[in-house]
C-alpha cells in the first residue's frame, strides 16, 4: 500500500494526499496484495445483459518487439492464477499493455 500511496500522491496537495491516504486505508482489502495476488468470490453471479447480441470485434493489434517478452511474461502469469484463460469467442478486443 505504501508503494501505491507514494505513487499516487506525487501532484496532490496535502489535503488530496491526506483525503487519498484515508481511502486507500478504508478500502485496503480490494486491492492486489504486493505479489499482486487478488481475491475471489463464488458468492454471487455476473451477468450481462446486452441490448443486442451482435459481437463485437476488433482486430489484434501489432505489439513492439520489446514489449513482447513481457506481454507474454504477464499472460502466463495470469492464464496460472486463473484469471484469464484462452477463448474461441466471436467477441474480442486487443490487449493493452
Amino acid at each position: 500500500m505504501e508503494k501505491m500511496y507514494q505513487s499516487g500522491i506525487q501532484n496532490l496537495s496535502i489535503k488530496e494526499a491526506d483525503e487519498f491516504k484515508r481511502v486507500l486505508l478504508q478500502n485496503c482489502c480490494v486491492f492486489a496484495d504486493p505479489d499482486g495476488e487478488t481475491g475471489h468470490t463464488l458468492l454471487g453471479k455476473h451477468e450481462i445483459k446486452l441490448e443486442k447480441e451482435i459481437p463485437i470485434k476488433e482486430p489484434p493489434r501489432r505489439v513492439p518487439l520489446f514489449k513482447r517478452k513481457i506481454l507474454e511474461e504477464e499472460i502466463e502469469k495470469l492464464e496460472k492464477k486463473g484469471i484469464i484463460e484462452k477463448s474461441c469467442s466471436p467477441w474480442s478486443a486487443p490487449i493493452v499493455l
